[in-house]
């Protein structure tokens, strides 16, 4: 049993060891003597304790030994008892290679490269390896950091060193005894410099200190010196060099030409071939005369050995190798290799048997001989003697190396078939634990020369062939590694076929078929933003694949069907190419253009636009306010049709929709109760009519063009972060108040559009009661809501007026004082809310938005106000005006008569406005606020990627008259042509009917109905009102033409199932008589036989009214027949003359006047009149003349009749451009 003591330095772990089979296959490790390799220099072997290193004249580092740290560096932590495989590189694919010099000690190792940089690998734990970290292990090789042009390295216990080219050493791992000679005792993972320390040209490392020749023959020396082994004449550790003392203590070494640091000792070889040495002499390590000191404090002869050539200093034994290749040894006899007694001492010096010829030695074990074998004898524990066992050998005994006899493993995967005269890269896959030396191709068993490899021990072999013949070949690829060893990838089979056409394929666009699963024609437009292309390609061999490129971005692989989603707005561009099975692509691929045109949604301002619920909102009950709209495809195109021309969404949009339709855009008018808030607007109606244009035109967004507050509605849309989707694409804004107008004090502070129910005189509602929508819901308040509740009805259910008001100061008081708008009683907080979000940038990016105004028209700026007065007639009781009653308005002409420049621009956001004024050339109102939507046609035709040839005044086909009529319930109204044809509700048939072309009814619902004739015949209308219930009821007309307009209202009783008719004759024209609208009356005119030869007095007319209409309201002056005879005032009487339960009133005409209407024949005479509130009346009879008199002549009176589309002419311009 072995005592601690006679082990190598390394302090051992209790480890359990792996070995490899000590029954392997061997052979002799050979490694070739170079002759002129320096062997103080270049270390073709190594030896560090329990493991050693072997350099090939290849540049591989064999190892063998102990590998518990990885010292091996075979990529594993087996220990080896021979020298089994080489040392890899880093990744373990490769071996280590160009080496030129190795060392080891301890439990780690080193080698230096002919590029100058070292690689280490093992043990870490101070940072040994120079990798800049310190870590337990590392088992693959890897470069010392920052370090290069080194010519030698030494490896120390814990630390290493390196000699570079310019003289100066580093040093890098354990410091604590100052071996790194940096004037420090820190740990170092990378490289440090030796302090001042120049002109060395050799270095060694012992356990805790470090030795280095100069070139001037001198010994230098740092780090522990408890045994006095620096030399220096002292035992203090030395943190940076210094000299080694001569033998007398006085002067300094000299002649040195080599240096050997063990185990606190060191030796010196000087020029003559004398050992000289210092330090512990526990063991005789020194080589000197037994019984000496234990610590020789100075240099001192070993006796015995002259002629030496190397000296190696080990932990407690040193060898030394002569110039004649014996080799001698002294110290600690580990084993009893020497004399037989293990643990004996040996000193002087003597020659170790059985051991001649040798050229180099390492560590206190190894050695080589000059035909290139390594011997080993000592200790054997974990194999470092390399001889394929485990057993300690007091004899010399040659490291032997396990035969390979495994051939690389090959595999060749090449293709099954190639083109005559192609050349083709053939590739193989190889692995080789010791690596693949070379690999060759061959082609029918017939070598075709060498392969490239990109790796040694696993990695890819590849040659480049061209077949020249065709049928069928076989390829194999052979690899060799380095034990030579052959190892065949095996046969594979290739087919060579004649060469493939050169004749490109052709590509054909079947169809594109858009997201509605219409078909899209090449350079034409859809509106949906998806298509799907479907192609094909023809070829003299065959297609095999597509390529495709949208908008002339790079081809990539795609097939039939293509589909392209969420599509941008504009142009596109798609091009498709084939390839055929020879790889020919079409050089001219198939293409097709189009145009994406994004459906646009007309959003009209306030008192714009209507719902089919139009009437009911006007309802006491909130709940008529609330819950959403859907739209339908039937009441969508209903909508589109009519609502133009009955004004609720006014013509002014008309040449803009008709450009629009005409350019190929999809435009969808968006109604809406204009008395709700913006954000209810936006919610409830806005996502409807936007969803419903996505899903009419398959596309995923769509294009706003908002007027007026319909702006404000879309921006409460886009501007709400969980409602928005993010399906906008441009948004044109056209006068939006976007900070208010100061027209919305009048209705939201004083209510002026109530007070006209009461014939209050305001002069900016003076045109209101043309408007037949007014008209219906002034009538519906008046006569369902108190007094007061009429005079908050705006307050309570308007919402959208006061988010109309300014947001900038606006208002003077009687001495010209600006009130600030934040101390009003009302205030616009929607709006303040809305500029003040920060995602009001949202706006400009990712839409695309743009205002357009005009300018040149008196803007209301700023308002003089006085606070309610009762002498002033604008001011009324209950609240009115509470911040100040109209006085008079300052206007400005930057705006355009509703909104000013300054309240359009949103400067929040940064977005585009464009502003005209009408040129003298141009309409008069032509960029007012009304009209902005025609004025600007073109611009936003423009902004929305369309073009136009049209104007921006009028559109062509537009109608150039308009009949309106209205009621307002509680009856069904049903209006007959002069044809016999009918719209409206039949209560024959109990549904609504709709004969004609030229006509739109909007419904009937619970509050009123409207009905639009454009361009009506002329003559007479016959209007019948159907009671639903008892009450009073409303009825009207508006006949409109582009120069003028005029209205008529009636009004009357009626209870369920009560049937009151009139007639309407429309004659044209701008006279008073263009449309004559009247009660239609029965009349019966007695006699009903007249002889025009016979003298009388009078003829009576009976007439009677039709439902509860009395005939005592008819004012008998106004009677008048055939338009032209008046009724003489008396005698008149009512009865019931016909007995059928309804009164007569009966009136007299002169005889004389009334028969010189009449001509021998039947005789159509008319009565009409009108009654005390206006309603006229007329009724019909036919009476026969006998006897001489004039003959009946072809004339005939039509009377033709019309009412209004609210926009056309000037009167609906005059009511609108109060309305923002």
């Amino acid at each position: 049993m072995k005592t601690l003591y006679f082990k190598v330095f390394p302090i051992i772990l209790f480890i359990t060891l792996v070995l490899t089979n000590a029954h392997q296959t061997s052979a002799t490790l050979t490694v070739p003597f170079i002759a002129d390799t320096n062997i103080v220099q270049h270390k073709i072997i190594a030896a560090g304790g329990l493991h050693s290193l072997a350099l090939k004249s290849d540049g591989t580092v064999w190892a063998w030994g102990y590998n518990v740290f990885g010292e091996l560096g075979d990529g594993t932590l087996t220990s080896q008892n021979m020298a089994i495989i080489p040392v890899k590189e880093g990744g373990g694919v490769t071996f280590l290679h160009g080496i030129t010099a190795v060392a080891v000690a301890g439990d780690h190792s080193l080698a230096l490269r002919s590029d100058g940089r070292v690689f280490g690998w093992g043990r870490n734990n101070y940072g040994q390896l120079g990798r800049g970290n310190v870590t337990f292990r590392e088992y693959l090789s890897a470069p010392v950091q920052n370090l290069t042009g080194v010519v030698a390295i030494a490896a120390g216990m814990d630390h290493s060193l390196a000699l570079k080219s310019d003289g100066t050493v580093w040093g890098w791992g354990r410091n604590s005894f100052g071996q790194l000679g940096n004037g420090t005792t820190a740990t170092y993972s990378a490289p440090v410099r030796v302090s001042s320390l120049e002109r060395v040209t050799a270095i060694s490392a012992g356990q805790f200190h470090s030795l280095a020749l100069r070139d001037d023959g001198t010994v230098w020396g740092w780090g522990h010196n408890n045994h006095w082994q620096l030399g220096n004449g002292n035992s203090i550790d030395q943190t940076t060099p210094t000299q080694v003392k001569e033998s007398s203590g006085v002067g300094f070494l000299t002649g040195v030409v080599a240096t050997s640091a063990g185990e606190g000792f060191s030796f010196a070889l000087k020029s003559d071939g004398t050992v000289w040495g210092w330090g512990r002499n526990s063991f005789g390590e020194l080589g000197i005369e037994s019984g000496s000191s234990s610590i020789i404090y100075a240099p001192v002869q070993a006796i015995n050995l002259t002629g030496i050539r190397t000296i190696s200093a080990g932990n407690n034994t040193s060898i030394a190798l002569k110039s004649d290749g014996t080799v001698w040894t002294w110290g600690l006899d580990v084993i009893g290799s020497v004399n037989g007694t293990p643990g004996a001492l040996v000193t002087p010096p003597i020659q170790i048997s059985n051991l001649t010829d040798i050229i180099a030695i390492a560590g206190i074990d190894l050695a080589l001989k000059s035909d290139g074998t390594v011997w080993g004898w000592g200790d054997n524990d974990v194999g470092q003697l390399g001889n394929g066992t485990t057993t300690d050998r007091a004899i010399p005994t040659q490291v032997v190396e396990l035969v390979d006899t495994t051939a690389p493993s090959v595999n060749s995967t090449p293709p099954s078939t190639v083109t005559e005269g192609v050349t083709y890269t053939l590739r193989a896959s190889f692995f080789d634990e010791r690596g693949v030396k070379e690999c060759r191709l061959f082609i029918d068993f017939i070598d075709q020369g060498t392969a490239s490899l990109t790796a040694t021990i696993s990695g890819t072999a590849s040659k480049s062939y061209t077949f020249l013949t065709l049928g069928t070949h076989t390829v194999e690829t052979k690899c060799m590694d380095t034990s030579g060893n052959v190892g065949s990838g095996g046969f594979a089979s290739i087919t060579v076929n004649p060469p493939l056409d050169i004749t490109p394929p052709d590509t054909i666009i079947s169809s594109a078929v858009d997201g509605k699963n219409s078909l899209v024609t090449n350079n034409g437009t859809t509106t949906s933003d998806s298509i799907t292309f479907t192609f094909n390609g023809t070829d003299n061999v065959g297609v095999v694949s597509f390529e495709c490129s949208l908008d002339n971005l790079a081809f990539s692989a795609c097939t039939s069907s293509k589909t392209y989603p969420n599509l941008s707005a504009g142009d596109h561009v798609f091009k498709v190419r084939a390839k055929d099975v020879a790889g020919n692509v079409d050089p001219t691929p198939a293409t097709f253009s189009w145009m994406v045109k994004l459906s646009v949604i007309l959003l009209p301002g306030i008192l714009g636009s209507w719902t089919d619920n139009v009437f009911g909102m006007f309802t006491s009950l909130p709940s008529s306010l609330l819950g959403p709209v859907h739209f339908t495809e039937d009441s969508q195109s209903r909508l589109m049709k009519g609502l133009n021309n009955m004004g609720f969404i006014p013509r002014s949009w008309d040449n803009l929709r008709d450009q629009l339709k005409v350019a190929g855009y999809a435009v969808f008018d968006c109604p809406y109760d204009w008395k709700r808030s913006n954000n209810a607007t936006a919610q409830n109606y806005l996502v409807s009519c936007i969803d419903f244009a996505k899903a009419a035109t398959g596309a995923s967004k769509v294009n706003i063009v908002a007027h007026s507050m319909g702006g404000l509605a879309a921006r409460a849309y886009i501007q709400n972060n969980a409602l928005y989707r993010n399906d906008v694409d441009k948004f044109a804004m056209l006068g939006t108040p976007n900070h208010g107008s100061a027209k919305a004090y009048y209705p939201w502070e004083g209510s002026p559009l109530i007070r006209e129910t009461f014939n209050t005189v305001s002069k900016v509602f003076e045109d209101s009661v043309t408007n037949p929508i007014l008209k219906i819901v002034v009538h519906y308040l008046s006569n369902t809501i108190s007094n007061l509740s009429v005079f908050n009805y705006i307050q309570n259910y308007a919402p959208s007026v006061q988010e109309l008001l300014p947001t900038f100061d606006y208002l003077k008081d009687q001495n010209g004082n600006t009130r600030s708008v934040s101390s009003m009683v009302w205030q616009n907080t929607f709006l303040k809310d809305l500029n003040a979000r920060t995602n009001i940038t949202r706006l400009s990016s990712p839409l695309n938005t743009k205002i357009f105004t005009g300018e040149g028209y008196p803007t209301i700026e700023n308002m003089h106000v006085e606070y309610p007065n009762p002498d002033n007639p604008l001011a009324i009781p209950d609240k009115s005006f509470p911040d100040g009653a109209p006085k008079s308005n300052a206007t400005s002409a930057l705006g355009d008569e509703t909104v000013l420049t300054r309240s359009s621009k949103i400067t929040e956001a940064s977005i585009p406005i464009l502003t005209k004024t009408p040129q003298p050339t141009d309409p008069q109102d032509l960029y007012s606020h009304v009209n902005l939507p025609n004025a600007f046609a073109q611009e936003i035709l423009a902004f929305i990627g369309a073009t136009s040839t049209q104007n921006n005044t009028a559109s062509a086909n537009l109608p150039q008259e308009a009949l309106s009529i209205y009621i307002a319930s509680p009856v069904n109204l049903l209006v007959t042509n002069p044809h016999g044809k009918k719209i409206g509700f039949d209560t024959v048939v109990n549904q609504e009917v709709d004969e004609l072309q030229n006509g739109v009814d909007s419904g009937r619902n619970a509050v009123g109905q409207i009905i639009v004739i454009n361009n009506p015949e002329k003559g007479r209308y016959h209007i019948q009102l159907t009671g639903t219930s008892t009450g009073e009821f409303l009825t009207g007309s508006v006949y409109s033409k582009t120069d003028c307009a005029f209205n008529q209202d009636n009004f009357g009783q009626t209870a369920t199932g009560t049937v009151t008719t009139f007639t309407l004759d429309v004659q044209g024209g701008c006279g008073k008589d263009a449309a004559t609208y009247s009660l239609d009356s029965t009349v019966d005119i007695n006699p009903d036989t007249i002889d025009l030869s016979s003298k009388g007095k009078y003829i009576m007319a009976y007439i009677e009214l039709p439902g509860f209409y009395k005939v005592g309201d008819i004012t008998v002056s106004t009677i008048k027949l055939n338009g032209q005879i008046p009724a003489l005032s008396s005698p008149t009487a009512i009865g019931d003359y016909d007995n059928d339960g309804i009164k007569d009133l009966m009136v007299k005409f002169d005889r004389d006047q009334a028969q010189s209407l009449l001509s021998i024949g039947d005789n159509a005479l008319s009565v009409s009149g009108n009654l005390t509130d206006g309603t006229k009346f007329k009724g019909t009879d036919v009476i026969k003349a006998m006897g001489d008199g004039p003959r009946p002549t072809d004339t005939f009176g039509n009377l033709m009749a019309g009412l209004i589309s609210l926009v056309s002419g000037g009167l609906l311009l005059r009511l609108v451009r109060f309305i923002v």
